[in-house]
């Protein structure tokens, strides 16, 4: 079978995450990495053997990839992805798929008129999430009863400051809701189920100097049926502290800690399994506290690709978290709740 044709877009640090599960692929060849600070997409292109480009309009000319992999600052993920749309190239993009309803609208039309779409919300594939899944869609667990999520990780100003994007309203839509905690409210309404109410504030409280956005969110949110799911984010902390998210059924409580997953029968105490490290049995291309399912959803997404199958994590599904943190931000700047 022919070699698949991927080309990356922007070649900072998650591109490298990107870079590194590709070549391990054996069905798939970068044919063009781009940037415009092209010395950065030289870099990268050196190592995977292939052209550097320092624009995508460039490598778009140049080239004709299969995919499009975009690892750009948050506002020019959806203009990129139309781009290659347009084009007919398959786009797989990092998260957030947007930063406004307009550019999720023009996504979702984009996809509706038959654009391939995939968003990276890659630790879906860790294996204590993927059990949960498991659990909840049984009659194990019982009705969810309510779930907490806590996302306690630490940046200073350089990490804004040096990027030329971070901590800006206009490039990156946001602050640790929509950078960091993203994944995990995503989590919550993947495993719980969409909510119909958002209530919630954000602040910053640790770099004041240096960023527009937040550093600190809490959110109530509501199901249908009522069930509260709160969460709480920071980027204020001393450290990068592993992920917490726990849910609480009928008869279980499902606690996930980083990668670690703990059941346990809420009537009689005892464990239902083991803790689990399940991250330390993948390979090490992600983040070391957090987020090491990138090669899990690439192998998904091409394999969806060549069967000519629909990806599960599409523009539509993308979406969910965006217009939740999206509904964060309407509601802590009016002080009511929003509903979805």
């Amino acid at each position: 079978m022919d070699q698949i044709k991927a080309a990356i877009v922007g070649c900072g640090a998650i591109a490298a995450v990107h870079a590194a599960a590709l070549k391990a692929m054996e069905d798939v060849r970068v044919i063009g990495c781009a940037d415009i600070r092209k010395e950065r997409a030289e870099k990268m292109a050196a190592d995977l053997g292939c052209e550097a480009y320092d624009s995508l309009t460039a490598m778009l000319q140049a080239q004709q990839p299969d995919v499009l992999h975009i690892c750009t600052p948050h506002y020019l993920h959806v203009p990129m992805a139309l781009e290659a749309a347009k084009r007919g190239i398959a786009v797989l993009s990092e998260k957030p798929e947007g930063i406004s309803p307009d550019q999720l609208e023009a996504l979702a039309a984009a996809e509706k008129a038959g654009a391939r779409i995939g968003i990276c919300f890659q630790n879906r594939y860790n294996q204590s999430v993927q059990q949960a899944k498991d659990i909840l869609a049984t009659d194990e667990a019982g009705a969810i009863l309510g779930a907490r999520a806590f996302v306690t990780w630490h940046r200073e100003a350089p990490y804004y400051t040096e990027s030329g994007w971070r901590g800006k309203t206009a490039t990156e839509g946001g602050g640790v809701m929509i950078n960091q905690a993203i994944h995990t409210l995503d989590l919550m309404q993947y495993l719980c189920g969409f909510p119909k109410t958002v209530s919630g504030r954000i602040a910053n409280y640790h770099l004041q100097d240096a960023i527009e956005v937040e550093d600190t969110a809490h959110l109530y949110m509501r199901l249908a049926d009522g069930t509260p799911l709160i969460m709480f984010a920071t980027t204020a902390y001393a450290v990068d502290a592993p992920i917490i998210l726990e849910i609480v059924c009928e008869r279980v409580l499902i606690h996930i800690e980083g990668d670690s997953i703990r059941v346990t029968d809420r009537l009689t105490g005892l464990a239902l399994n083991a803790a689990q490290q399940n991250a330390y049995a993948r390979p090490k291309v992600g983040k070391s506290y957090w987020g090491n399912g990138h090669p899990s959803l690439f192998r998904d997404y091409y394999d969806r690709l060549i069967a000519n199958e629909p990806f599960s994590i599409n523009a539509q599904e993308g979406a969910k978290a965006v217009k939740l943190l999206l509904a964060l931000y309407e509601s802590s700047a009016s002080g009511q709740a929003v509903a979805l």
